[in-house]
């Protein structure tokens, strides 16, 4: 392959990239809350009607209807609990009350088809035995615990009524006594139906006996006219910003109202809301959606209205905006499966992209856009998971109890941070950064000689999902504890997983059992040979332990290269050649050893025939004439067994490959262009 069919191919892979994974823009939608409803972090939703129907007696029953909103036609795992049967797009299902929904059981599983578009489920409760409810979870079928909006699998909950289209919830039928047969088409629906006094803004409604004595509301002109307000308390009126007496409107104009508690009232009455709209959120809603409001503060300065991080009321408390029937908050959605999504393999793509920014601008515009979501938001999720249980978009920034949360988005911010030349900016990227590097440090299990591990396993892949982010920050913030903390990791995971009669190293370690799986899964091992490389390329030359690391990964080396295939790629199983050649694995390998030649750890003579046999393989057998990746191992549990891996799907244009797929290229091109 020549440096021009290389640049040509990483174009072309680039730009497909861009194709599947297209942008998206965070929407600002109305949720409705109530108290009978909660919900667990990734985790689906617990609905007690006992609390809705405190008077339902035995036998009677109700309708909870929802539609499950899907990205791409997908098998998903749907779990329920409850006395309930129920269809999704017409067919039938039961479940006869064998997991009760206020049991923490893990319920009944469904494997179910679920369309492109809009899916119908409505579930039929009954109340026994005086419970009454529902639990139900949408998700993977290889991971039915976890309900999850991204690439793996994209379904969102949404309210199949045209007044509320879009917004996240579910409806409840009225209650159909016991006896009576009456089908969800024929009831009327209860919930939801938000209360609100047309023009009143009632602040004490919301904000109750909060401590502020201040809150805001906030609105734009649809069109010229005249705002006519009746204060029934001290209002403070600003429109564009000027504090104002004359209530003429010109269309787009913005008008903040700031309204003082004062005798027992605390709000206004607004005549003109016909003229007026919020332009930032998206909503189907007749009424109720004029105002957005905002409280209570100790303070009648007027708050700078941004949409993007809560802001803290009289009490150093949280909060956003909401709306004038009391129960429904704005909340931000970002209905894509790739872009601006906080999950590990989507960093790995990315990051992929990023590198290949120098042959089009697009790419890092890409990278840079996509982050930034991350970023701004994240903020935002942590107050709205402590708020509602659940978040609508980046769900795994808020527990970051495993390396995979934190990791690849710490080492992509890191790039991010150094890349970003406005000062407030890099701020509001290194509050995430120290957040992410904190987690580190408190979250994770550790085993007795501090090497992180997974509570019952130790993974390969947390050698990636930690070192390189550790030694960003220690370039970035010149704390030399962060070197040190990645040349102790990789010399433990050294230590436990390294099978040194082949030079190679095991998937997993079982800490109960203190012994490794000596299963040498491909894309495990790639995971360590890249973070040794990129460990050893940002340490400091003379720092202490990276001639020790260089001397591992340069006898790894020599393991790794016996066992690449006649084809130019690794097997799966890498001493397996029963298994399938695998490329994530392959571009992985192909990037550590280039990496390796040019920081002039490994012969380039001995060594860039390899590379090059890789990378053309890749080519050969892992890029289709539409420059789709395909033979990447769908995401990995662990075993003890080799078949296991070996009989893993693989799955086409999945981030696990193509991201490290653009970078193997990349790899290739820089030695090319040396050569001439």
């Amino acid at each position: 392959m020549n440096k021009s069919e290389c640049i040509e191919k990483i174009i072309h892979i680039a730009d497909r990239m861009l194709e599947t994974r297209p942008r998206g823009e965070v929407k600002m939608r109305p949720y409705i809350r109530a108290e009978f409803v909660s919900k667990t972090l990734r985790r689906g939703i617990h609905i007690d009607l006992s609390k809705y129907y405190p008077d339902a007696q035995n036998g009677d029953y109700a309708y909870v209807c929802v539609n499950l909103k899907c990205q791409h036609t997908s098998k998903v795992a749907l779990t329920v609990k409850g006395a309930v049967s129920f269809t999704v797009n017409g067919e039938n299902y039961d479940v006869n009350g064998k997991y009760s929904f206020k049991t923490s059981k893990d319920g009944e599983i469904f494997h179910i088809e679920l369309n492109e578009g809009d899916n119908l489920a409505v579930f039929k409760c009954v109340c026994e035995n005086h419970t009454f409810g529902l639990c139900y979870n949408c998700a993977h079928i290889y991971w039915p615990e976890y309900w999850t909006c991204d690439y793996l699998l994209w379904v969102r909950d949404t309210i199949p009524m045209e007044e509320y289209k879009e917004e996240q919830g579910f409806c409840i039928s009225e209650l159909i006594n016991a006896g009576k047969i009456k089908e969800y088409a024929d009831c009327g629906i209860s919930f939801p139906k938000p209360s609100y006094s047309d023009g009143v803004i009632d602040f004490e409604k919301i904000y109750g006996d909060e401590s502020g004595k201040y809150a805001l509301a906030y609105s734009v002109a649809d069109c010229v006219g005249i705002l006519k307000i009746k204060p029934l308390s001290n209002c403070t009126v600003y429109i564009n910003n000027i504090k104002t007496e004359n209530y003429s409107l010109k269309k787009g104009d913005e008008i903040k109202i700031i309204c003082e508690r004062t005798g027992g009232k605390w709000g206004f009455e607004c005549l003109s809301e016909d003229i007026l709209s919020c332009p930032n959120v998206v909503h189907n809603r007749k009424n109720g959606c004029a105002w957005l409001l905002l409280g209570s503060f100790d303070s009648a300065d007027c708050p700078n209205v941004q949409f993007k991080e809560p802001y803290k009321n009289a009490d150093e408390k949280m909060t956003f905006w909401r709306f004038a029937d009391g129960i429904s908050y704005l909340r931000p959605y970002l209905d894509t499966s790739f872009f601006g999504q906080w999950f590990y393999a989507i960093m790995v793509g990315e990051l992929g992209l990023l590198y290949c920014s120098k042959y089009k601008k697009e790419y890092e515009n890409y990278f840079c856009d996509s982050m930034r979501i991350l970023y701004e938001y994240y903020e935002y999720m942590q107050y709205d998971a402590k708020l509602f249980g659940d978040t609508p978009f980046l769900k795994r920034s808020v527990r970051k109890g495993d390396l995979d949360s934190i990791g690849t988005i710490g080492t992509n911010l890191c790039e991010l941070y150094v890349r970003e030349a406005d000062k407030r900016e890099k701020q509001k990227i290194m509050r995430v950064l120290e957040s992410l590097i904190n987690s580190v440090y408190t979250n994770i299990p550790r085993m007795e000689d501090g090497c992180f591990y997974r509570i019952d396993t130790m993974w390969a892949d947390d050698t990636y999902m930690s070192c390189p982010f550790l030694v960003r920050m220690g370039n970035i913030t010149k704390n030399e504890k962060y070197y040190d903390e990645a040349v102790k990791q990789l010399k433990m995971y050294k230590q436990r997983l390294y099978m040194e009669s082949e030079n190679i190293f095991s998937h997993i370690y079982f800490p109960d059992k203190k012994r490794a799986n000596n299963v040498p899964w491909g894309r495990g091992n790639g995971w360590i040979y890249l973070a040794l490389i990129d460990v050893i390329e940002h340490l400091p030359q003379n720092f202490n332990g990276r001639n020790e690391l260089i001397q591992i990964y340069s006898k790894a080396v020599c393991g790794l290269c016996k066992l690449q295939s006649e084809t130019g790629l690794w097997h799966q199983v890498l001493n397996m050649p029963s298994s399938y050649c695998e490329t994530s694995c392959t571009a992985i390998f192909s990037i550590s050893l280039s990496r390796g030649i040019r920081a002039g750890i490994l012969d380039k003579n001995k060594y860039l025939p390899i590379v090059e046999k890789a990378v053309c393989a890749l080519v050969k057998y892992s890029v289709d004439e539409h420059a789709d990746v395909t033979g990447v191992c769908r995401g990995s549990g662990c075993k003890d067994d080799p078949n296991y891996y070996a009989q893993l799907e693989t799955i086409k244009n999945d981030d696990h490959g193509t991201g490290m797929v653009l970078r193997a290229l990349m790899e290739l091109s820089e030695h090319l262009e040396q050569a001439y």
